[in-house]
């Protein structure tokens, strides 16, 4: 168990803090996939008793978040293969029409706020702000969305959150993963600002595509965090791709 709970306030309702310093351990990685969850230890820790433990325990398996074995206990669940690569076509599918789009309607202000925080990506990194990172990771690709027309889309990218999320959290140590996104990220301005619809998609396509591919990273070196056929998706391309296709 990690040391490093945020505290709990008994001045204010107990259930909903044990739930969201629970849903941030395992968010942020604190808590590992695959991890056995004592309710005792977790209570101690918290210095709370077990039944705000146990409903926040629910509510995260409501979520996908922890998995309950009636009369062995609770876990956190490991990151599913087959969900992950749903978000991961997910994305690949809508962002990169959204580009297409976005080149045609984007402002000198846009393209000028998209290079900003590529720029505060570049610091946030500097600083190793892990939250700060993936924050203006997400502000950058939602621009693009509504600058799209379609800025509902956004919902439904977003809803992959859950799956990517503490993917990525991982990623960010093991593979140095923010350099490569603040380049793609550029790559992927300059696309946009020469109002090319082919351009800004293959450079959007390019980053999605690197995002398949250190998650096929992960797979290799942490394969005990993961649920799923790992084989199937190894040294190949991403099964949506082009590449894919044309092999």
């Amino acid at each position: 168990m990690p040391a490093n709970f945020r505290p709990v306030d008994k001045r204010q309702p107990i259930r909903p803090q044990v739930y969201a310093v629970l849903r941030d351990a395992i968010v942020h990685v604190l808590l590992r996939p695959g991890q056995l969850l004592s309710e005792n230890d977790l209570a101690q820790q918290l210095g709370v008793s077990r039944t705000p433990v146990r409903e926040a325990l629910i509510q995260l398996a409501e979520e996908g978040l922890i998995e309950i074995f009636p009369q062995i206990g609770s876990c956190v669940s490991k990151l599913k293969i087959t969900e992950i690569m749903e978000a991961l076509f997910l994305r690949e599918t809508l962002e990169c029409a959204a580009a297409r789009l976005a080149a045609k309607s984007m402002m000198a202000a846009d393209i000028a706020k998209l290079r900003s925080i590529a720029d505060a990506h570049k610091r946030a990194l500097e600083a190793n702000d892990r939250d700060g990172m993936l924050s203006l990771d997400e502000e950058f690709h939602r621009l693009i969305i509504e600058r799209s027309g379609f800025s509902r889309v956004w919902r439904l990218v977003r809803s992959t959150r859950n799956h990517l999320f503490r993917l990525r959290y991982l990623a960010i140590p093991q593979h140095g993963t923010s350099t490569e996104s603040i380049r793609y990220h550029r790559a992927i301005v300059d696309g946009l600002a020469s109002g090319n619809p082919d351009l800004a998609e293959r450079s959007m396509r390019a980053h999605q595509e690197w995002n398949f591919a250190y998650t096929q990273d992960l797979m290799r070196t942490l394969p005990e965090f993961f649920e799923g056929n790992i084989e199937e998706y190894l040294n190949t391309p991403a099964p949506w791709s082009t590449s894919a296709a044309s092999a």
